[in-house]
């Protein structure tokens, strides 16, 4: 038995939506490629700029408190370590150093050759043993070695020696306590929602990360690294920062993007059939009617001759 065949008006709907929809759905194709590779490209280069950004803010609170240490080691209130700081004028100069910079510094001291507390923002340091911090980094600033210790309770201790400005001898040592929780901090605000920063030092050891860190596992995560390249003459250390964003979080817009090509799609296709259905049906009407005339004729072809006779 034959397959009947399909009616003329279903081919011609069906020709006249793959003519309309096939190069619809090419265009609607490229358009979303190119716009994806747009979109990935500058959520890269977002990235990029914050983990650069967060790095050279990062530059730039290190200079400014190795600079510190250095300048205020020179200073001359620094030359009554002599006579052990007899009128407090050295703690004096420290606690309202430590009061004008508010979170900044935790402790400001000064220790005498033999580790003595000579003067402190904090009263009840004084006259107390403290062992001089054992050097990490060292840098240059001012004709002056300034030195770095281990990072130990989110402190980071910074050393300047002072040196006798008549005789040309150290003194002892001026030691300020950076606050660490103020890195922590720069590195939150380059981040947002589930996305984490951690700040590396030269020999990938992590110095500083953000809370959720720890939570994103290499699999699920896009990195991006910015290296330090150092503040106004001072070099740095080769830190870096790496902002990792969740796989899914970071192509959001991009799923958002291919929700919208799709709707556009689908609503094309919807008009697209509302305006071929009447069409098709227009063109095929009187060929319908055609057909249904030929198939009775051949059924009754008696009464089809009378007709067309009377009509002669």
């Amino acid at each position: 038995m034959l397959r009947k065949a399909l009616p003329i008006r279903f081919i011609l709907l069906g020709a006249f939506l793959l003519v309309g929809l096939l190069p619809t759905a090419l265009v609607t194709g490229l358009a979303f490629y190119e716009a994806r590779s747009v979109l990935k490209t500058e959520i890269k280069h977002d990235t990029q700029t914050r983990a650069a950004a967060t790095v050279d803010e990062i530059d730039r609170i290190m200079f400014e408190r190795i600079h510190n240490t250095a300048s205020w080691s020179q200073l001359e209130v620094m030359q009554d370590v002599r006579i052990g700081d007899i009128d407090k004028r050295l703690s004096k100069f420290l606690s309202e150093l430590k009061y004008s910079y508010h979170d900044i510094y935790r402790e400001l001291y000064v220790i005498d050759n033999k580790g003595l507390v000579v003067a402190s923002s904090n009263a009840d340091a004084i006259g107390k043993l403290r062992e001089h911090p054992r050097a990490w980094l060292t840098t240059k600033v001012q004709q002056n070695d300034v030195q770095l210790a281990r990072i130990v309770n989110e402190q980071l201790l910074i050393t300047a020696n002072i040196k006798d400005s008549f005789e040309g001898n150290q003194l002892g040592t001026l030691i300020t306590v950076f606050n660490w929780h103020q890195i922590a901090s720069i590195l939150e605000s380059a981040v947002s929602g589930r996305s984490g920063a951690a700040l590396f030092d030269s020999n990938n050891t992590i110095l500083s990360m953000t809370k959720n860190w720890s939570d994103t596992k290499p699999t699920e995560k896009i990195s991006t690294t910015s290296t330090s390249k150092g503040y106004q003459g001072y070099d740095g250390f080769a830190w870096h920062v790496v902002i990792s964003q969740y796989r899914l979080d970071a192509l959001a817009p991009i799923r958002q993007m291919a929700y919208i090509f799709f709707g556009l799609l689908i609503a094309t296709i919807a008009l697209a059939s509302l305006i071929a259905v009447p069409v098709a049906t227009a063109i095929t009407k009187p060929l319908r009617k055609l057909t249904v005339f030929a198939n009775n004729f051949i059924r009754e072809p008696v009464v089809h001759c009378r007709q067309v006779l009377e009509i002669w």
